[in-house]
């Protein structure tokens, strides 16, 4: 089912069954189909830096039920070792619009924009804010116009 099919009042996962809900995120997976030359590793280093250092979230803390918000998503950590790695780095594509929650979340699934009301993980106000400086500052410009939201 794609965001344009969704049934009418569909308002995220809150209308999904128990178990879709608690089993949404998909588990890891224990094989990678790829030759290991095919097949590289991000390095830790970069995730702390954009937890910590960059986006400023706090240290993990053991909790009984739900997260911290705290573990940036791929998207941003890949704009972070980009600029490591690359002399110029472009956006395209980025951008939570929440106020829209049937846009489609990704290029390559069929997740909409509201089930990151739901998920735990991501605290995606604090990325777009990072994102929108980089723009701002002119460190990266955006293609698609996706970074425009103001908190």
């Amino acid at each position: 089912m794609t965001c344009s099919q969704l049934p009418r009042g569909f308002t995220g996962l809150g209308n999904a069954p128990f178990w879709v809900r608690l089993f949404f995120w998909k588990q890891v997976a224990e094989k990678i189909p790829l030759q290991p030359k095919h097949f590289r590793i991000l390095n830790p280093v970069i995730i702390k830096e954009t937890a910590f250092d960059i986006l400023q979230y706090s240290e993990p803390q053991s909790r009984f039920w739900g997260r911290d918000k705290n573990v940036p998503t791929i998207g941003v950590m890949a704009v972070v070792l980009a600029t490591h790695l690359c002399d110029e780095v472009s956006l395209a594509g980025f951008g939570y619009d929440l106020n829209q929650p049937r846009t489609p979340l990704h290029y390559f699934d069929n997740l909409c924009m509201a089930a990151m009301n739901f998920q735990t993980m991501h605290n995606v106000t604090t990325e777009t804010r990072f994102l929108l400086q980089l723009v701002r500052e002119g460190v990266v410009p955006d293609l698609s116009g996706g970074i425009h939201c103001e908190f």
